[in-house]
């Protein structure tokens, strides 16, 4: 009997044991052999290196995917991680052994500055590449751009003798394929008085690219009614708008108030409220007048640019909210400060 059950022991073994790997070893030994699969590591990063921005741009570049297993390799899904910068599209969804396909990656470069970079991943069935990453880049540099030179955020004075004139410079990229535009030919145009301040300047290096450069200057109008402002400097070529630059300022009162406003409360007394020169200059109060006998205001503190007014007094409550307190002052950009006040009920 014994003898007979190593008979069947001896059988089972050489029809069953000599092959003692799995279906999923099988799998894993056949890809370890090629740890790529699809492709290889080198191959899945890719730079456009500098390029020329402009409104638009757009850079295709295509990864070649290869199955280079024994196996079917099926490719469940695509990601775009970054749809901000880029469009990914795929040709062929699963791969038999030896088949390619191309994973096309759109870069959207459009009017970017600096670092621009898309990532997109596949993830397949495949033990070795179950997940695949795949990065494109460029670095962007605008073809046109504008840099200020002279331009102060400081509020120009309301009645200043002379407009301020706000220098910037305007510069033009290439790449050695891409020449940069020609600023000598180039046009100003802006409802405000603007003119080129000399010939352009000859190409530097920057970042793997050309650089030219050309200022230009703006005056910026103090009359008028004081405010914000603002402006648009167009950049031509004839009739072709190249670059639109937005310029901002402020027209302002010489004095400054704070607060603004003065609220006062019936049956008590008020605080305080601060002139101060905008620019620095040396100015007095000469005097303070008010409208209402039951408010009184006195100078509490006078310095060479700064002075402290104490509103006091015991008002009635009244729906008039137009009184004023008059400053005085020696300056003669501005010799009154009206102070507006009202008295809650």
């Amino acid at each position: 009997m014994k003898h007979y059950l190593k008979c069947i022991w001896f059988f089972l073994y050489f029809l069953t044991g000599c092959d003692r790997s799995s279906p999923v070893a099988d799998i894993r030994s056949v890809e370890s052999d090629n740890s790529s699969g699809l492709i290889a590591d080198t191959d899945r990063d890719f730079s456009f290196g500098t390029v020329i921005s402009s409104p638009g741009r757009k850079l295709d570049h295509r990864y070649h995917l290869a199955n280079t297993t024994s196996r079917d390799i099926k490719i469940v899904e695509v990601i775009n991680r970054k749809t901000c910068c880029g469009v990914v599209s795929i040709g062929a969804l699963s791969l038999r052994p030896g088949e390619a396909t191309d994973l096309s990656v759109t870069l959207v470069v459009g009017e970017k500055f600096g670092a621009i970079v898309h990532v997109a991943e596949l993830v397949t069935d495949s033990l070795a590449n179950s997940s695949i990453v795949f990065r494109t880049s460029a670095n962007g540099h605008p073809a046109l751009r504008v840099e200020d030179v002279s331009a102060s955020t400081r509020p120009i004075m309301v009645g200043s003798s002379e407009a301020r004139r706000a220098e910037s410079r305007v510069l033009s990229a290439g790449t050695t394929t891409e020449k940069p535009f020609d600023l000598a030919r180039a046009d100003l145009v802006s409802t405000v008085p603007v003119e080129w301040a000399g010939p352009k300047e000859e190409g530097r290096s920057e970042d793997d690219t050309t650089v030219e450069s050309r200022k230009f200057i703006v005056s910026l109008d103090p009359t008028g009614a004081t405010g914000d402002r603002s402006a648009e400097v167009l950049i031509r070529d004839g009739d072709s708008v190249l670059l639109r630059h937005a310029l901002a300022w402020e027209v302002a009162e010489p004095i400054s108030v704070s607060p603004k406003v003065i609220v006062i409360k019936p049956g008590e007394q008020s605080g305080r409220v601060i002139l101060r020169s905008r620019d620095g200059s040396k100015f007095h109060v000469t005097r303070i007048e008010s409208e209402d006998p039951a408010i009184k205001a006195r100078l509490s503190s006078d310095s060479a640019a700064m002075h402290v007014i104490e509103v006091e007094g015991f008002p009635k409550a009244s729906s008039n909210l137009h009184r004023v307190l008059s400053v005085f002052t020696d300056l003669s950009a501005q010799p009154k400060v009206e102070l507006p006040y009202i008295v809650l009920d």
